[in-house]
């Protein structure tokens, strides 16, 4: 409603005691008289008015509606039982008020050109209603000239909104010719000349003539498009959080004064609590003291208090609820705290997801401590975030060791490089396994399988990762058994002829594609194999073989890129990379002279054996260019030593 306060300038302590409501009644109540022209006097007189009217119209319980104009209202005071004082002020104000009444009301009328209030006076003896005189306000207002009123261009009727317009005509003819008010109220939207929709309350006064009929409309409208936004807003606040937020408020003696029907959906509670008090609600024995204490000693300090309270559900024995529970202080006119309002929002099916969430944890971090894989999680940083007692006792550490340390600290630099090939996939693909070996505190190394999830954001960013780890040192070393077993013979412990016939194609083309500048191919037997075998038997045979197979394993020790085999029988291979032809035949004529040198003892007996020898050097583009010619020349070269008497070694010169 209008404030008139300010434009009356009466003294808070008097306006106190009424409402602008209050007031305006008053000042509708002057305007009940016919308007006609006078000159301007001090408005103090207005102010008098409009005080003194309100005070004794409350004073002595009397209502506007009933008393249409001041006349009956001054008549009315004066024949009811006051008091002698008052019935001089008001029989002053009457004699005062009859002499200079067209003054007082122009002189009201003069202050609401200033104020939010607008007036439009119809003149009712046409039949089209014609606006017989506006206020000034109106620009300011809702931005339209008076003029285009007064001129006729515009009705009222055009600035209703059209879908109140059938509505409001509707009310007029109502409240006019069925039930003769004098006055009545309305609310409805208009539209500015800027085709804003304004809301606005109206207050029409009625005048009627001599024979009952309508002479002049008065209507006085307000725009309260601001109080209608914010009070909708309010109500759609509040409607949204009686939905979905228990309300209540309970003033300093704990003593419940309001609660919203939400209580008793979330509670089960269908007693009546208002009037009880709040400890019915809460389950006190669910919190210690100290919450309570601190939940007291926050919200009287005038501070908002927020936490979990855990409550009982009512009539259901064990079953408990949970609200998250923010408490304010409301302040009375004196800034004094008076009441608190409580705002509780059911979280209990969160709070138990939370509890399984925990318990799954809890099983999660036993199963994982108790498994024999070894567990550990990183962040983004690849720092590690967390490890099982698998893990930590593999490798000799404590989870403190661990915990916040690199990835990358646990292994060595050549397989970081493969870690690190690795990482970068983290982006690129979820699920990783591969083989890699760890260090541990001894710095002994553990070949292990590492299976590796990446987590992901929602946008796909990497934030941390989840890794099982094995230990596969048991299946290495059957891997390696299988390896030998597939490519080394058993009884010389050196390359069988299956690895030998895959190394030598890997020569080649290692030296075809200059990978290597060369490499030299040796192709020895045992001479008189057969009379050795027959003559002292397969024992001594085995023996003479293991012989020969130690000073081969001394000679792979003592040269780089040295590779043995035993190809069949008696018959062994030697290929060496990166060494040239005459450094081949070298090596060689001192390895012959060291088995010509060496003797095999059996029961006191003793054997000498030799061995017969060709050496071929393998070039980029040379006509030795595959393994089936080196076996045709391996073939002419070794036939060559066995003629010339064995015990020596040939080279492809011998056959120029």
């Amino acid at each position: 409603m209008l404030d008139f306060s300010n434009k009356f300038q009466l003294t808070p302590k008097l306006l106190s005691k009424y409402s602008d409501q209050e007031i305006t009644e008053a000042i509708f109540c002057a305007l009940n008289w016919n308007l006609t022209d006078g000159t301007h006097r001090r408005n103090s007189n207005i102010r008098e008015l409009t005080f003194w009217i309100k005070y004794f119209m409350r004073k002595y319980d009397l209502s506007v509606v009933d008393l249409p104009d001041l006349d009956s209202i001054f008549d009315r005071l004066l024949n009811s039982s006051i008091s002698l004082s008052d019935y001089g002020v008001i029989s002053y104000f009457k004699i005062r008020i009859s002499k200079d009444k067209d003054e007082y009301l122009r002189n009201i009328l003069d202050l609401m050109e200033h104020s939010p209030m607008t007036y439009f006076v119809w003149d009712t003896s046409t039949q089209w209603w014609p606006v017989k005189d506006v206020s000034k306000n109106l620009l300011n207002n809702f931005w339209y000239d008076p003029n285009v009123f007064l001129s006729w261009d515009k009705k009222f009727a055009d600035i209703i909104y059209k879908r109140d317009l059938n509505r409001v005509s509707q009310e007029v003819h109502q409240n006019i010719f069925e039930r003769k008010l004098d006055n009545f109220e309305q609310y409805y939207r208009v539209v500015d000349s800027k085709w804003d929709i304004r809301h606005i309350y109206d207050f029409t006064k009625v005048i009627y003539d001599n024979n009952g009929n309508v002479s002049k409309l008065y209507w006085f409208i307000i725009d309260i498009t601001d109080k209608v936004r914010a009070q909708t807003l309010e109500e759609n606040y509040k409607k949204a959080l009686d939905n979905s937020a228990v309300v209540q408020i309970i003033n300093r003696e704990w003593i419940i004064e309001y609660s919203n029907s939400l209580y008793r959906q979330v509670s089960g509670d269908d007693r009546d609590i208002i009037g009880k008090n709040a400890n019915i609600m809460w389950g006190r024995a669910y919190h210690d003291k100290d919450f309570w204490q601190d939940m007291w000693r926050t919200i009287n300090l005038g501070n908002v208090w927020t936490w979990v309270i855990k409550n009982p559900k009512v009539w259901v024995k064990w079953w408990i609820y949970y609200t998250k529970t923010t408490i304010t202080p409301l302040r009375n006119e004196n800034w004094e705290v008076d009441r608190f309002m409580a705002i509780k929002f059911d979280i209990t099916e969160s709070e138990e997801l939370k509890h399984q969430l925990w318990v799954a944890n809890a099983r999660l971090e036993q199963i994982l401590d108790s498994t024999s894989q070894w567990f550990w999680t990183m962040d983004d940083n690849l720092l590690i975030k967390d490890v099982n007692d698998a893990f930590c006792q593999m490798l000799w550490y404590t989870k403190d060791e661990v915990i916040g340390k690199s990835i990358y600290d646990f292994f060595d630099d050549k397989n970081r490089e493969k870690l690190d090939e690795q990482v970068h996939l983290i982006k690129d693909q979820k699920h990783r396994n591969y083989d890699i070996s760890i260090t541990k505190k001894d710095w002994t190394q553990i070949p292990i399988i590492l299976k590796a999830t990446s987590i992901m954001n929602s946008e796909w960013e990497f934030t941390e990762a989840v890794a099982f780890i094995t230990d596969i040192t048991e299946i290495k070393d059957y891997q390696k058994q299988l390896y030998e077993m597939a490519n080394k013979d058993a009884l010389t412990w050196v390359y069988n002829r299956r690895n030998f016939d895959s190394q030598l194609r890997y020569h080649f083309e290692s030296v075809n594609s200059r990978e290597i500048n060369c490499f030299s191919f040796v192709l020895f037997d045992l001479d008189h194999f057969k009379r050795i075998n027959d003559g002292f038997g397969h024992d001594w045979w085995d023996l003479v073989l293991q012989k020969v197979w130690e000073l081969l394993n001394q000679l792979a020790w003592l040269l780089e890129w040295i590779s043995v085999y035993r190809v069949w029988g008696e018959e062994f291979a030697v290929l060496w990379k990166n060494i040239s032809l005459d450094e081949m035949i070298n090596i060689m004529e001192n390895f012959r002279k060291l088995i010509v040198d060496t003797r095999v003892s059996i029961d006191g007996k003793e054997i000498c054996f030799s061995i017969s020898a060709w050496v071929v050097e393998c070039l980029p583009n040379s006509k030795i260019d595959h393994e089936t010619k080196l076996y045709k020349k391996a073939d002419a070269l070794l036939y060559m030593a066995k003629e010339d008497g064995r015990n020596n070694i040939k080279t492809p010169k011998d056959l120029v």
